[in-house]
Formats: C-alpha cells, sequence, structure tokens
C-alpha cells in the first residue's frame, strides 16, 4: 500500500491529537456519503487482503471507476444525523502510515469547478476559522498544492464536484 505520512505532517496546522479529538472528516452522515475517500482497484484489493471485513462498492466519477467504504446498511435507522464512523476508524486511523490519499490532505481536496480542477479547503473543518489563510496558501504553494493536483490528474475518480462548503484556493500549483 501508498504511504502517505510525509503528506499529512506537511499539513501541520491540524496536530494528529486534534484531529484525534475532533474526528468530524471520520463519520459520515447518510447525506455525506459522497464525501467519502475514493480508493482505486490495487488500494481497495490491498485493504480487503488485509482487512476482509471492510465492504466496497465501485461508483463511477469523472468517467472513471473507483471504490468507497460500502457504508449504506451500516446505519441503525433513517434518522439523517446520525453518523457512523468510517471503518478504519478505531479510537484514530488503523492504517497508520498506508492513510488513504484524500485523508491524508484532508481538509484541502481536489474538487471539480467550472470544468477545472481545482484544490479546495472543506470550511466545515473547525480549524478553517482557527488557522491564518497565508499558512493554507504556504503549504500549497511548498509543494502540498502539486501533490494533490499530480494526484487528481492520476487518479480522476478522487476528484469530488465543487460544493459550496469549500473554500476555493485555486489550480495553479
Amino acid at each position: 500500500m501508498t504511504k502517505h505520512n510525509e503528506i499529512r505532517s506537511e499539513v501541520t496546522f491540524i496536530t494528529a491529537e486534534d484531529c484525534a479529538k475532533c474526528k468530524y472528516c471520520c463519520s459520515f452522515k447518510k447525506s455525506s456519503l459522497s464525501e467519502l475517500p475514493v480508493i482505486n482497484r490495487e488500494e481497495m484489493e490491498n485493504l480487503k487482503a488485509i482487512y476482509p471485513e471492510i465492504k466496497f462498492k465501485k461508483v463511477k466519477r469523472n468517467d472513471c471507476d473507483g471504490y468507497i467504504f460500502d457504508m449504506e446498511n451500516d446505519y441503525s435507522g433513517n434518522d439523517p444525523l446520525e453518523e457512523i464512523p468510517c471503518p478504519f476508524n478505531k479510537n484514530g486511523c488503523i492504517l497508520g502510515e498506508n492513510k488513504l490519499f484524500e485523508c491524508a490532505v484532508w481538509p484541502f481536496r481536489a474538487m471539480k469547478k467550472n470544468n477545472d480542477i481545482v484544490i479546495a479547503f472543506c470550511v466545515d473543518c473547525p480549524f478553517f476559522l482557527k488557522t491564518d489563510f497565508q499558512k493554507f496558501e504556504s503549504l500549497l504553494k511548498n509543494g502540498l498544492g502539486k501533490k494533490i493536483l499530480d494526484y487528481a490528474k492520476k487518479f480522476p475518480a478522487s476528484v469530488n464536484n465543487y460544493k459550496e462548503n469549500y473554500h476555493v484556493f485555486g489550480k495553479n500549483y
């Protein structure tokens, strides 16, 4: 499996401890299943070999196949506010240095807006308003932006359509 620890360490304005306390990005309401990280076939097969109990389902995004965790049947009822954790969130991410790319770069993500691939930041992230925008720009300009855009080009299924709860930083990194 691919190691993305070096990328997670670049997103230094959010400490591992803060992430573990918050878990905003590691739990999902039924209405937010479109936010699940999309992985390629090889990653899915590697994860299934190690964690056979985790279910996946195939999705198509940007004319590219990908896989997401199949969590739809894990909800206890029809409460739209019920949240369930990512199957890899067991008091913290059990994937460690093999964290998925989209998880490693969160709260940044590549999004499609007006037929362009842009880098956006989820404003629902509790750390959004606590951090100086210059820090975000600096991270992106110092290599993180290029890594995100390169990954988006290599694996288009990871690119989500733009949503209003994201702040767009741009596409030129």
